[in-house]
C-alpha cells in the first residue's frame, strides 16, 4: 500500500477508532471511550498518513502511530512530544521537522506540509531555513496557482506529461522563474486578481490540462490516478476561491 496523507478531523478519528478493537497501550489508555477522551484533548484537525501497518496521526502535540495487528486490535503509541509557546510556532517546527525527513517523506506528504506552512504566512526563504534546505528545494515542492503564461506554454510544448511526477510538473514552480521564487507562499495562494477573464481562462485552462492528459493515466495504478485528479482539484479549488473572493469584494464595494 503506497502512503497517502489526508487532513482529518476528530470525527473521523472517531470513526478509525471505532473500526478497530483496541486493547491497550504504553499510554494506560484501555478502553475506546478513553482513547476519544484523548483525542477530543487535542487539536482538532490531524495530517494522517495511512500506511500498511496503521495510521501515523500527526497533530500540533504529539506524533502517534496506530498500529493494525493481525487480529486488527490496535495499539497506540507517542513518538514525539513537542512544546512550543504557542500554537503556529509549534505547527511550524512539527512540520519542518516533518519535511527534513526527505528520505522517508514522499512528495505528496511534502506538498501537504509546505500547504500547512504557507497557511503561516511564512516567504519562500523563512520556509528554507526552518527546514535548512536550499530555497530551490524548497520552490520545486510548491504548487502554485500563477506563473507567467510563458511557462504553461513552454511545459506544453516541451514535456510530455507520462507520469504523474511529470503531470505535477505543469503546476510546479519552475526553478528558472527568479521571480516567482521571490514571491511568498502566502501571497501565492492568496494572489488578489481583478481580471474577471483571467480567472475564467484560469479555469479553462485546468480543465484544458486534466483532458489533455486524460488518456495517458491509462497505464497508471489507481493511486497515482487518484493522486494526479486530486492535483487538478487542488488546482482548481485555489483558483476557484480566488474567483469568490473578488466577486464578494465586488459585491461589497458600495456603487457611487
Amino acid at each position: 500500500m503506497g502512503l497517502t496523507v489526508r487532513y482529518l478531523m476528530i470525527d473521523d478519528i472517531k470513526e478509525i477508532l471505532c473500526e478497530e478493537e483496541f486493547n491497550h497501550d504504553i499510554t494506560g489508555l484501555r478502553k475506546r471511550e478513553e482513547y476519544l477522551n484523548f483525542f477530543n484533548n487535542l487539536d482538532a484537525t490531524f495530517i494522517v498518513e495511512e500506511m500498511e501497518k496503521g495510521y501515523r496521526l500527526i497533530t500540533g502535540h504529539k506524533d502517534y502511530y496506530v498500529l493494525r495487528n493481525r487480529n486488527r486490535r490496535g495499539t497506540l503509541l507517542p513518538c514525539r512530544l513537542y512544546k512550543y509557546r504557542n500554537n503556529r510556532e509549534r505547527l511550524i517546527h512539527l512540520l519542518a521537522h516533518c519535511l527534513k525527513e526527505s528520505k522517508t517523506t514522499t512528495w505528496n506528504l511534502k506538498h501537504n506540509i509546505l500547504l500547512k506552512l504557507l497557511d503561516s504566512n511564512l516567504s519562500v526563504q523563512e520556509v528554507a531555513n526552518q527546514i535548512r534546505k536550499p530555497i530551490n528545494e524548497v520552490t520545486q515542492y510548491l504548487i502554485v496557482e500563477d506563473v507567467p503564461a510563458e511557462f504553461h506554454t513552454q511545459v506544453e510544448e516541451n514535456q510530455a506529461a507520462t507520469t504523474v511526477n511529470d503531470m505535477a510538473r505543469f503546476l510546479r514552480i519552475d526553478n528558472t522563474l527568479d521571480e516567482a521564487v521571490k514571491y511568498h507562499l502566502f501571497e501565492l495562494a492568496t494572489l488578489p486578481v481583478n481580471n474577471p477573464e483571467r480567472l475564467i481562462k484560469r479555469r479553462w485552462d485546468i480543465l484544458k490540462l486534466s483532458i489533455e492528459n486524460a488518456n495517458k493515466l491509462g497505464h497508471l495504478t489507481i493511486e497515482e490516478q487518484l493522486n494526479w485528479i486530486n492535483l487538478i482539484f487542488h488546482y482548481e479549488e485555489i483558483v476557484f476561491r480566488q474567483s469568490q473572493n473578488y466577486i464578494n469584494q465586488q459585491l461589497s464595494t458600495p456603487f457611487i
